[in-house]
C-alpha cells in the first residue's frame, strides 16, 4: 500500500470506523479512502497531485485534516506543502507554503505549517512560520484559524499586548505552547511576554482569542485565588480548553520577597471562565 496515507498506520488518509468499540471482533470494522497519492490537490492548478501527507487528524464527526505535499507544473521548493481540510464537508486548501498570510498585511508569507487541529464546527487550527517584507526573529510565527472559506490570524509573536502596559508584546522565542481550541472556535494558548519587568517572575501568561480580540487569561504577577495578598503566579502554562470555555492550567506561585513552599506552591491547578471577544 505504498504512497497512500492511512489513519491507523500514519502513511496515508484512511477513515477506519468501528461499529461497536466494547465488543467489536476483529472483522467489525469498516474502511473508507478519503485521499490517496496521486489524486488532483483541490484548490490548485490543473496538473498539481498529492505527493504525501502527514499529520493526520480528525474531528468527532468523521472530518478530516492534515499537511499534504504536492507535485506537478510550477510547484517547487517554495509552495509544495499545504494544509487540506473537510471544513466544509470535502477537501478544502486552508493555507498553502508561499501564500500570503491573512492578518499580516499582505507583505508576509506561509513559510513552514504545523499540524493542524479540526473541530466539529469545521474549523482548523495551525501554527506556522512567516518569511517576506517586515519579518523577522521577533514576528516570523503565528497562529491561525478558519475554514475553507475564511482563514484568520488569531497572534503573532511580536503582537503588542496594551493591557498588561506599553511596549509589552507577546515573545513566542522564549516560551510559547501550542494552541488548543474548541467547538466553539474559542482559542487558548500559553506564551512567554516581554517589555515589562517582573521582579525576576517568568513573564508568561494563558491568553484566549478566536475571531476577536486577544484577551488574558492569567499571567505571571496576578494574585493567586485563595492565598494570601502578595502570593502571585510566578509562572503559567498547560493551558486546556472544554467546549464550556473553562481553563485549566499549570501555574506555579510565589510572593514577592520569598518563595512559597514548592509542594504546595507548584502545580496548583485553577479553572476559570474564559470570555472570547468576537
Amino acid at each position: 500500500m505504498t504512497g497512500k496515507l492511512f489513519k491507523l498506520s500514519a502513511i496515508g488518509l484512511i477513515i477506519v470506523g468501528i461499529t461497536d468499540f466494547a465488543t467489536f471482533p476483529v472483522h467489525a470494522v469498516s474502511i473508507e479512502a478519503r485521499v490517496l497519492s496521486g489524486d488532483p490537490a483541490p484548490d490548485t492548478t490543473a496538473g498539481v497531485v498529492y505527493n504525501r501527507f502527514s499529520d493526520l487528524v480528525i474531528n468527532e464527526l468523521g472530518h478530516i485534516a492534515f499537511n499534504g505535499f504536492i507535485a506537478g507544473p510550477n510547484v517547487n521548493g517554495n509552495n509544495n506543502n499545504g494544509i487540506w481540510s473537510e471544513s466544509s464537508g470535502n477537501l478544502s486548501l486552508i493555507a498553502r507554503r508561499g501564500q500570503i498570510a491573512p492578518g499580516t498585511g499582505g507583505s508576509a508569507v506561509f513559510f513552514a505549517l504545523s499540524k493542524p487541529l479540526i473541530n466539529s464546527s469545521g474549523q482548523t487550527i495551525f501554527l506556522g512560520t512567516l518569511n517576506g517584507e517586515g519579518v523577522n526573529l521577533n514576528n516570523y510565527t503565528g497562529i491561525w484559524l478558519g475554514d475553507s472559506s475564511n482563514v484568520n490570524l488569531v497572534a503573532r509573536g511580536g503582537d503588542a499586548i496594551p493591557a498588561i502596559g506599553p511596549g509589552v508584546a507577546l515573545d513566542f522565542n522564549r516560551f510559547f505552547e501550542s494552541a488548543v481550541f474548541n467547538n466553539a472556535g474559542e482559542v487558548i494558548f500559553a506564551s512567554a511576554f516581554s517589555g515589562i519587568d517582573l521582579d525576576g517572575l517568568s513573564k508568561t501568561g494563558i491568553w484566549s482569542g478566536g475571531f476577536g480580540e486577544l484577551s488574558i487569561v492569567v499571567k505571571s504577577g496576578d494574585q493567586s485565588p485563595d492565598e494570601d495578598p502578595g502570593i502571585v503566579y510566578a509562572r503559567t502554562t498547560s493551558a486546556a480548553l472544554n467546549d464550556a470555555g473553562h481553563t485549566a492550567f499549570r501555574g506555579s506561585i510565589t510572593s514577592r520577597d520569598c518563595l512559597v513552599d514548592s509542594l504546595a506552591g507548584y502545580g496548583r491547578m485553577l479553572r476559570v471562565n474564559v470570555q472570547v471577544a468576537g
